[in-house]
């Protein structure tokens, strides 16, 4: 690490050695004279050596020794070598830097105006900072970025109040719901499913030939009969028409005389089937008694 100088400033002093003897490289040289123009300097920048302003180096102690640079010696900033090189000794240099003022004493400086006094302070003392430091185009620049009456624009207003205008139309208690409720009692009411009528062809296409007298006009008075009746009773129109085919042929299975019909002395028996299939015991057939059971073995004859 370079030794730190401050700028310009005297009585700084610096260590130099150990010097050794030149002979065996170890031997401690107390005993130096060493004159300001042993002790070269190469300043920052500079392409040639220059010597001590003043003033050559006293020893401390083992081959140490030390010399005071003054203002002259410093006056440069930046990288400072110091090399001294006399008769009977090896050649002995330090690396030094030139800092700023206000740098070196804010890193240094104890007390005083610089940077690390203002920092121990913990604010800028009063009157730290004068007219005459501050330039004249800085203050300039401070005054037109301040705001000025001037300057100053009123907010337009305009649409706040057309807000504050549409909100006081709005209603001030809720809307009446009573016209909502008439809607959805409505259409709670409609069929859950389009209608359907196939049912309806189905029934009549699996009616007994013959059984009813008009199946078309029943099949259309079926229709009209559950267009009267609005909604499915059984959630559709198919439904519907499945239990009236249901009902239809139990009326059928359970046809019998005493609907009006007159049978015949011999005539034992006559059923129909789920199926349309009409099954009939004959006894007599064109007053001729049939015997027989209608097996293979015993068929049906006179």
């Amino acid at each position: 690490m370079a030794f730190p100088l401050r700028q310009a400033t005297a009585a700084q002093v610096i260590p130099l050695g150990p010097f050794v003897s030149a002979a065996d490289g170890d031997t401690e040289m107390t005993a130096l004279t060493i004159a300001n123009t042993d002790i070269k300097l190469l300043k920052g920048g500079a392409t040639a050596e220059v010597s001590k302003n003043s003033g050559g180096a006293t020893h401390i102690a083992h081959g140490r020794y030390y010399a005071t640079l003054d203002a002259t010696d410093s006056g440069t900033l930046g990288a400072l070598r110091v090399s001294v090189h006399v008769a009977t000794a090896l050649n002995v240099w330090l690396d030094c830097v030139v800092l700023p003022a206000l740098v070196y004493d804010a890193l240094y400086a104890d007390t005083g105006a610089g940077i690390r006094a203002t920092i121990k302070a913990g604010s800028i003392a009063t009157d730290a900072i004068d007219a005459a430091s501050v330039k004249a185009d800085a203050v300039t620049k401070i005054q037109a970025g301040l705001f000025t009456s001037g300057a100053y624009t009123a907010p337009d207003n305009a649409g706040i109040a057309h807000i504050s205008g549409v909100v006081d139309t709005l209603p001030t208690v809720p809307p009446d719901n009573t016209g909502i409720a008439h809607i959805s009692a409505v259409v709670d009411t409609l069929p859950t499913s389009p209608p359907d009528n196939a049912g309806i062809a189905e029934l009549v296409a699996a009616l007994p030939p013959g059984g009813i007298a008009d199946a078309a006009t029943l099949a259309a008075d079926i229709i009209e009969l559950l267009a009267l009746i609005g909604t499915p009773v059984f959630g559709s129109i198919s439904q519907d028409t499945a239990n009236v085919k249901a009902a239809v042929l139990t009326r059928q299975q359970s046809f019998t005389a005493t609907l009006g019909v007159t049978f015949p002395a011999n005539f034992g028996l006559l059923s129909i089937t789920a199926g349309g299939i009409v099954q009939a015991n004959v006894r007599t057939v064109n007053s001729v008694t049939v015997n027989g059971a209608g097996t293979a073995l015993n068929p049906w004859g006179p």
